[in-house]
Protein backbone atom coordinates (compact mmCIF):
# COMPACT_ATOMS: atom_id res chain seq x y z
CA UNK A 1 0.00 0.00 0.00
CA UNK A 2 1.62 3.15 -0.98
CA UNK A 3 1.59 6.58 0.54
CA UNK A 4 -1.20 8.01 -1.33
CA UNK A 5 -3.40 5.14 -0.27
CA UNK A 6 -2.38 5.13 3.32
CA UNK A 7 -3.31 9.00 2.89
CA UNK A 8 -6.70 8.86 1.69
CA UNK A 9 -7.51 6.32 4.26
CA UNK A 10 -6.69 9.08 6.86
CA UNK A 11 -8.52 11.62 5.60
CA UNK A 12 -11.78 9.33 5.05
CA UNK A 13 -10.95 8.30 9.28
CA UNK A 14 -10.66 12.22 9.68
CA UNK A 15 -13.58 13.03 7.62
CA UNK A 16 -16.07 10.77 9.73
CA UNK A 17 -14.42 11.26 12.88
CA UNK A 18 -16.37 14.76 13.06
CA UNK A 19 -19.73 13.15 12.73
CA UNK A 20 -21.82 12.05 15.49
CA UNK A 21 -21.10 9.13 17.29
CA UNK A 22 -23.34 7.07 15.06
CA UNK A 23 -20.54 7.02 12.40
CA UNK A 24 -18.06 4.72 15.01
CA UNK A 25 -19.14 1.46 13.58
CA UNK A 26 -18.02 2.53 10.23
CA UNK A 27 -14.63 4.22 11.47
CA UNK A 28 -13.91 0.92 13.10
CA UNK A 29 -14.65 -1.57 10.16
CA UNK A 30 -12.21 0.88 8.29
CA UNK A 31 -9.80 0.61 10.87
CA UNK A 32 -10.10 -3.06 10.95
CA UNK A 33 -8.98 -3.33 7.43
CA UNK A 34 -6.03 -0.66 8.28
CA UNK A 35 -4.55 -3.52 10.46
CA UNK A 36 -5.39 -6.78 8.04
CA UNK A 37 -3.81 -4.75 5.46
CA UNK A 38 -1.39 -2.00 6.56
CA UNK A 39 2.50 -2.93 6.42
CA UNK A 40 4.56 -2.32 10.03
CA UNK A 41 6.50 0.36 7.97
CA UNK A 42 3.26 2.84 7.15
CA UNK A 43 1.73 2.73 10.67
CA UNK A 44 3.62 5.51 12.08
CA UNK A 45 3.38 7.21 8.92
CA UNK A 46 -0.71 6.84 9.31
CA UNK A 47 -0.25 7.37 13.06
CA UNK A 48 1.11 10.80 12.67
CA UNK A 49 -1.45 11.66 9.64
CA UNK A 50 -4.79 10.60 12.43
CA UNK A 51 -3.80 11.71 15.68
CA UNK A 52 -1.57 14.51 15.10
CA UNK A 53 -4.35 16.63 13.82
CA UNK A 54 -7.58 15.56 14.46
CA UNK A 55 -9.75 13.63 17.20
CA UNK A 56 -11.26 10.49 16.40
CA UNK A 57 -13.68 8.00 18.03
CA UNK A 58 -12.51 5.23 19.82
CA UNK A 59 -16.04 2.97 20.71
CA UNK A 60 -18.12 5.63 22.94
CA UNK A 61 -14.98 7.81 23.95
CA UNK A 62 -13.85 10.42 21.98
CA UNK A 63 -9.91 10.68 22.56
CA UNK A 64 -7.28 14.24 21.78
CA UNK A 65 -5.57 13.84 19.15
CA UNK A 66 -3.25 16.84 19.29
CA UNK A 67 -0.09 16.54 20.55
CA UNK A 68 -0.01 19.33 22.66
CA UNK A 69 -2.14 19.67 25.32
CA UNK A 70 -3.33 22.27 26.72
CA UNK A 71 -4.59 23.03 30.71
CA UNK A 72 -5.83 26.52 30.84
CA UNK A 73 -8.95 27.64 30.47
CA UNK A 74 -9.67 31.35 29.34
CA UNK A 75 -13.38 31.37 30.35
CA UNK A 76 -13.47 29.34 33.59
CA UNK A 77 -11.56 29.19 37.24
CA UNK A 78 -10.02 26.79 38.76
CA UNK A 79 -11.92 25.53 42.10
CA UNK A 80 -9.62 22.83 42.72
CA UNK A 81 -7.62 19.52 42.10
CA UNK A 82 -8.42 15.71 41.04
CA UNK A 83 -5.88 13.35 42.14
CA UNK A 84 -6.23 10.07 40.15
CA UNK A 85 -3.99 6.76 41.32
CA UNK A 86 -4.39 3.79 39.46
CA UNK A 87 -3.78 0.38 40.73
CA UNK A 88 -4.84 -2.43 38.44
CA UNK A 89 -7.25 -3.49 35.51
CA UNK A 90 -8.61 -6.73 34.57
CA UNK A 91 -9.53 -7.16 31.23
CA UNK A 92 -12.06 -9.80 30.01
CA UNK A 93 -11.58 -12.85 28.61
CA UNK A 94 -14.03 -12.39 26.46
CA UNK A 95 -11.89 -9.35 24.75
CA UNK A 96 -9.88 -10.06 21.83
CA UNK A 97 -6.69 -8.50 22.02
CA UNK A 98 -5.04 -7.66 18.56
CA UNK A 99 -1.74 -8.73 19.35
CA UNK A 100 -0.02 -11.36 20.87
CA UNK A 101 2.06 -8.79 22.92
CA UNK A 102 0.05 -6.78 24.22
CA UNK A 103 0.96 -3.65 25.77
CA UNK A 104 -1.24 -2.18 28.36
CA UNK A 105 -1.38 1.53 29.28
CA UNK A 106 -4.37 3.92 31.36
CA UNK A 107 -4.65 7.60 29.98
CA UNK A 108 -6.60 10.16 31.92
CA UNK A 109 -8.57 12.75 30.81
CA UNK A 110 -10.82 15.70 32.00
CA UNK A 111 -13.37 16.92 29.55
CA UNK A 112 -11.22 15.16 26.26
CA UNK A 113 -8.23 16.91 27.54
CA UNK A 114 -5.38 14.15 28.56
CA UNK A 115 -3.63 15.22 31.75
CA UNK A 116 -1.62 11.83 32.48
CA UNK A 117 -1.13 8.78 31.38
CA UNK A 118 0.55 5.49 33.05
CA UNK A 119 3.17 3.26 32.17
CA UNK A 120 3.05 -0.02 29.96
CA UNK A 121 2.25 -3.23 31.41
CA UNK A 122 3.64 -6.24 28.82
CA UNK A 123 2.07 -9.91 28.31
CA UNK A 124 -0.95 -9.53 30.47
CA UNK A 125 -4.87 -8.85 31.02
CA UNK A 126 -4.46 -8.08 34.95
CA UNK A 127 -2.39 -5.04 34.56
CA UNK A 128 -0.90 -3.45 37.85
CA UNK A 129 0.55 -0.17 38.27
CA UNK A 130 1.00 -0.60 41.74
CA UNK A 131 -0.78 3.07 43.14
CA UNK A 132 0.75 5.20 39.64
CA UNK A 133 -0.85 8.52 40.98
CA UNK A 134 -1.59 11.68 38.21
CA UNK A 135 -3.23 14.97 38.98
CA UNK A 136 -5.86 16.97 36.53
CA UNK A 137 -7.24 20.41 37.24
CA UNK A 138 -10.82 20.59 37.87
CA UNK A 139 -12.98 23.68 36.45
CA UNK A 140 -16.41 22.84 37.31
CA UNK A 141 -17.79 19.98 39.33
CA UNK A 142 -19.42 18.90 36.05
CA UNK A 143 -15.59 18.23 34.96
CA UNK A 144 -16.36 14.02 33.10
CA UNK A 145 -13.18 11.71 34.17
CA UNK A 146 -12.31 9.51 31.90
CA UNK A 147 -9.76 6.36 31.98
CA UNK A 148 -9.19 4.94 28.97
CA UNK A 149 -7.20 1.30 28.59
CA UNK A 150 -4.98 1.21 25.59
CA UNK A 151 -3.43 -1.73 23.91
CA UNK A 152 -0.14 -0.31 22.31
CA UNK A 153 1.04 -3.42 21.49
CA UNK A 154 0.62 -3.83 17.55
CA UNK A 155 2.88 -1.48 16.24
CA UNK A 156 2.27 1.05 18.57
CA UNK A 157 -1.21 1.44 16.99
CA UNK A 158 -3.15 2.51 20.02
CA UNK A 159 -6.47 0.53 19.86
CA UNK A 160 -9.31 1.18 23.17
CA UNK A 161 -9.79 -1.70 25.03
CA UNK A 162 -12.60 0.17 27.56
CA UNK A 163 -13.33 3.37 28.85
CA UNK A 164 -14.67 3.96 32.74
CA UNK A 165 -16.43 7.33 33.04
CA UNK A 166 -17.18 9.02 35.92
CA UNK A 167 -18.40 12.65 36.62
CA UNK A 168 -17.49 14.81 39.42
CA UNK A 169 -20.80 16.16 39.98
CA UNK A 170 -21.25 14.34 43.69
CA UNK A 171 -18.22 16.10 44.83
CA UNK A 172 -18.16 17.88 48.02
CA UNK A 173 -15.09 19.91 49.50
CA UNK A 174 -12.13 17.19 50.46
CA UNK A 175 -13.93 14.25 49.14
CA UNK A 176 -11.85 11.03 48.47
CA UNK A 177 -12.68 7.48 47.22
CA UNK A 178 -10.86 4.65 47.74
CA UNK A 179 -10.48 1.20 46.08
CA UNK A 180 -13.03 2.55 43.52
CA UNK A 181 -13.85 -0.29 40.96
CA UNK A 182 -14.66 0.76 37.41
CA UNK A 183 -16.18 -0.82 34.99
CA UNK A 184 -14.53 -0.65 31.58
CA UNK A 185 -17.25 -0.01 28.83
CA UNK A 186 -17.17 0.41 25.02
CA UNK A 187 -20.11 0.13 22.50
CA UNK A 188 -22.48 -0.68 25.90
CA UNK A 189 -20.67 -3.28 25.96
CA UNK A 190 -18.80 -4.55 28.99
CA UNK A 191 -14.91 -4.86 28.96
CA UNK A 192 -13.57 -5.62 32.39
CA UNK A 193 -12.39 -3.32 35.23
CA UNK A 194 -10.15 -0.53 36.91
CA UNK A 195 -9.22 -0.04 40.48
CA UNK A 196 -8.42 2.94 41.25
CA UNK A 197 -8.34 5.73 43.86
CA UNK A 198 -10.14 9.42 43.69
CA UNK A 199 -9.28 12.38 45.73
CA UNK A 200 -10.31 16.06 45.40
CA UNK A 201 -8.55 19.34 47.11
CA UNK A 202 -10.53 22.38 46.82
CA UNK A 203 -8.90 25.81 46.41
CA UNK A 204 -8.86 27.69 49.37
CA UNK A 205 -10.97 30.39 50.32
CA UNK A 206 -9.42 33.76 49.04
CA UNK A 207 -8.56 35.05 53.05
CA UNK A 208 -5.26 33.57 53.37
CA UNK A 209 -3.96 34.54 49.58
CA UNK A 210 -2.02 37.78 51.01
CA UNK A 211 0.75 35.86 53.28
CA UNK A 212 3.26 34.10 51.50
CA UNK A 213 3.99 32.24 54.76
CA UNK A 214 0.25 30.67 54.83
CA UNK A 215 0.05 29.63 51.06
CA UNK A 216 0.75 25.88 51.56
CA UNK A 217 3.52 23.81 49.90
CA UNK A 218 0.71 22.46 47.70
CA UNK A 219 -1.36 24.63 44.63
CA UNK A 220 -2.10 25.51 41.83
CA UNK A 221 -0.31 28.62 39.77
CA UNK A 222 -1.09 30.74 37.39
CA UNK A 223 1.19 32.07 34.83
CA UNK A 224 0.05 34.97 32.07
CA UNK A 225 2.68 35.60 29.77
CA UNK A 226 1.99 39.40 28.56
CA UNK A 227 4.65 40.85 26.79
CA UNK A 228 8.49 41.26 26.65
CA UNK A 229 10.57 43.89 25.09
CA UNK A 230 14.34 44.91 24.17
CA UNK A 231 14.58 41.28 22.21
CA UNK A 232 17.06 41.20 19.93
CA UNK A 233 18.49 38.67 17.32
CA UNK A 234 21.93 36.88 17.55
CA UNK A 235 22.08 36.76 13.42
CA UNK A 236 20.91 40.97 13.34
CA UNK A 237 17.28 39.24 12.11
CA UNK A 238 14.37 41.67 12.12
CA UNK A 239 10.78 40.87 12.09
CA UNK A 240 11.21 38.57 14.96
CA UNK A 241 8.07 35.59 15.52
CA UNK A 242 9.20 35.15 19.41
CA UNK A 243 7.44 32.31 21.52
CA UNK A 244 7.62 32.20 25.30
CA UNK A 245 8.41 27.93 26.53
CA UNK A 246 7.70 27.27 30.31
CA UNK A 247 9.03 24.39 31.29
CA UNK A 248 10.85 23.43 35.08
CA UNK A 249 14.41 22.15 33.41
CA UNK A 250 16.60 23.60 30.89
CA UNK A 251 16.42 20.12 28.99
CA UNK A 252 13.48 19.22 30.12
CA UNK A 253 10.52 19.62 27.36
CA UNK A 254 8.12 22.99 27.91
CA UNK A 255 4.68 22.76 29.55
CA UNK A 256 3.56 25.24 28.08
CA UNK A 257 3.97 27.20 24.41
CA UNK A 258 3.13 30.91 23.93
CA UNK A 259 1.50 31.89 20.45
CA UNK A 260 4.36 33.68 18.04
CA UNK A 261 4.69 36.98 18.35
CA UNK A 262 5.56 39.48 16.22
CA UNK A 263 8.93 42.23 16.30
CA UNK A 264 11.39 42.67 18.80
CA UNK A 265 8.22 43.69 21.53
CA UNK A 266 5.98 40.99 21.22
CA UNK A 267 2.72 40.81 23.19
CA UNK A 268 1.09 37.14 23.41
CA UNK A 269 -1.03 37.49 27.08
CA UNK A 270 -0.75 33.54 27.03
CA UNK A 271 -2.19 31.94 30.24
CA UNK A 272 -1.07 28.54 31.46
CA UNK A 273 -2.12 26.58 34.64
CA UNK A 274 -0.08 23.99 36.68
CA UNK A 275 -0.41 21.42 39.91
CA UNK A 276 2.40 22.54 42.26
CA UNK A 277 3.43 19.86 44.35
CA UNK A 278 6.25 21.88 46.39
CA UNK A 279 6.49 25.39 46.01
CA UNK A 280 9.91 25.86 47.70
CA UNK A 281 11.56 23.45 45.63
CA UNK A 282 9.87 24.33 42.25
CA UNK A 283 12.26 26.16 39.86
CA UNK A 284 10.64 27.95 36.87
CA UNK A 285 12.46 27.89 33.53
CA UNK A 286 11.18 30.46 30.63
CA UNK A 287 12.91 30.63 27.09
CA UNK A 288 11.86 32.93 24.83
CA UNK A 289 13.00 31.76 21.01
CA UNK A 290 12.96 32.24 17.61
CA UNK A 291 9.82 30.49 16.10
CA UNK A 292 11.55 29.74 13.11
CA UNK A 293 15.25 28.59 14.99
CA UNK A 294 13.93 26.97 18.20
CA UNK A 295 17.79 26.55 18.80
CA UNK A 296 18.33 30.44 18.84
CA UNK A 297 17.22 31.39 22.71
CA UNK A 298 17.26 35.19 22.44
CA UNK A 299 16.69 35.20 26.36
CA UNK A 300 15.68 33.33 29.37
CA UNK A 301 14.70 33.73 32.57
CA UNK A 302 15.06 30.59 35.86
CA UNK A 303 13.53 32.06 39.00
CA UNK A 304 12.55 29.30 42.12
CA UNK A 305 8.36 29.96 42.27
CA UNK A 306 8.94 31.66 45.64
CA UNK A 307 10.71 34.45 43.73
CA UNK A 308 8.38 34.74 41.21
CA UNK A 309 5.66 34.86 43.98
CA UNK A 310 7.96 37.86 46.24
CA UNK A 311 7.70 39.80 43.18
CA UNK A 312 4.13 39.31 42.48
CA UNK A 313 3.48 40.66 46.20
CA UNK A 314 6.05 43.50 45.67
CA UNK A 315 4.28 44.12 42.39
CA UNK A 316 6.98 43.58 39.97
CA UNK A 317 5.84 42.02 37.17
CA UNK A 318 8.97 42.92 35.05
CA UNK A 319 11.81 40.37 34.37
CA UNK A 320 15.08 41.28 32.89
CA UNK A 321 16.44 38.29 30.94
CA UNK A 322 19.78 36.56 30.73
CA UNK A 323 21.23 36.21 27.23
CA UNK A 324 19.54 39.65 26.41
CA UNK A 325 20.96 42.76 27.11
CA UNK A 326 18.18 45.27 27.97
CA UNK A 327 15.47 42.40 27.30
CA UNK A 328 13.00 42.20 29.86
CA UNK A 329 9.79 39.45 30.36
CA UNK A 330 6.42 40.73 31.81
CA UNK A 331 4.69 37.88 33.77
CA UNK A 332 1.97 38.01 35.94
CA UNK A 333 2.33 35.32 38.56
CA UNK A 334 -0.83 34.09 40.99
CA UNK A 335 -1.15 30.92 43.76
CA UNK A 336 -3.99 29.51 45.05
CA UNK A 337 -3.60 26.96 47.85
CA UNK A 338 -5.35 23.70 48.34
CA UNK A 339 -7.46 22.83 50.84
CA UNK A 340 -5.45 18.88 51.73
CA UNK A 341 -6.38 17.42 54.81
Amino acid sequence: MDDCLVREYAFKIIGTANCSCACNNHIQEVLDRLVMRLPATKYHFLNHLLFGNCRIFYGDAEVEGSSTLKSESKSREVIGVIRVIIQSAHISERVVLWSVRPSISTRIRINQQQVGSTGRQIRTRDPNWFSETHYGLVYSLDDVLNLDVIDYGLFDWPVLIGSAVTTLSKTERGFFHTNRKLTLGKRQKQRGNLLCDLFFYPIRGNEIQHKIEDRGQQGVVRIRFERAKGLKSATGKINLKSIAELSFGWNDSPIHVTPPGQSENPSWNSVHEFMCINKSSTLVIVKVVDARHKQQVLGHISLPLEDLLQGEESCNRWWSMSGCIGGQLKMDVQWKALEIR
